[in-house]
């Protein structure tokens, strides 16, 4: 959390600085907010903390997993083809550039921060001591 927190601030504050007017500023918080929820949800998924989640997670994560691998990757696939070519990650301007890594980054910093927060603090004091013999 102690590393999580300062380098979302960080992402935060940089697409207010980079930014060339006040409406790319918000777009580039959008961007940031909406793929730390995205994010979040999948640390939540990645980390249910009792049974109950866990039969509903797995339920979930089936669903997206066959959504992800029949329909998106198909529609997706030469988009990602045409983004990954040199040509155009070089050709990128800084706003846009920011916002490819800002969302990666973003997204993956705050489903390790959700997945670590659910696995190891919230459930320290919830272990049950061993029998005693």
């Amino acid at each position: 959390m102690w590393v999580v927190g300062p380098l979302l601030l960080i992402l935060g504050l940089l697409g207010w600085f980079i930014a060339p007017t006040f409406q790319e500023a918000c777009l580039n918080s959008a961007f940031v907010v909406t793929f730390s929820a995205l994010g979040w949800v999948g640390g939540m998924i990645l980390s249910p903390d009792s049974d109950v989640e866990e039969k509903k997670f797995t339920g979930l994560w089936k669903g997206i997993s066959l959504f992800a691998s029949g329909y998106l990757l198909s529609k997706i696939d030469p988009l990602i083809a045409a983004l990954l070519k040199p040509e155009a990650i070089l050709g990128m301007d800084n706003t846009h550039m920011y916002r490819l890594v800002a969302c990666l980054g973003s997204a993956i910093l705050t489903a390790i921060l959700t997945y670590v927060l659910r696995i190891y603090a919230f459930t320290m004091g919830a272990a049950k001591p061993p029998d005693e013999i």
